[in-house]
């Protein structure tokens, strides 16, 4: 529902049949008086489609990742180390 109502960001990567996908979308904790882009929290979560399931596989702040490179290519690195089976089948 989040991807379909434009409320998260584009899937990153997905299958070729469209029914698996890594998306990154940005949260704030409840009762901060900020915007979930200005609180600098982010999950990254895999979505099966087809079996209606979604799961959470980083929780992580923006000054949590290295600086020495962009915040993309850190946590591609900490999905591919830990999840290696899960995404043999999305283009990375």
């Amino acid at each position: 529902m989040l991807v379909n109502s434009g409320r998260t960001n584009p899937p990153i990567h997905m299958t070729d049949d469209r029914s698996e996908w890594i998306l990154k979308h940005e949260f704030v904790v409840a009762g901060l008086k900020m915007s979930r882009k200005s609180s600098g929290c982010r999950i990254i979560a895999h979505v099966n489609e087809v079996e209606r399931l979604v799961s959470v596989l980083l929780v992580y702040h923006k000054d949590h990742l290295k600086k020495s490179s962009s915040e993309t290519s850190e946590w591609e690195k900490l999905i591919k180390a830990e999840y290696r089976n899960l995404l043999e089948k999305l283009s990375f």
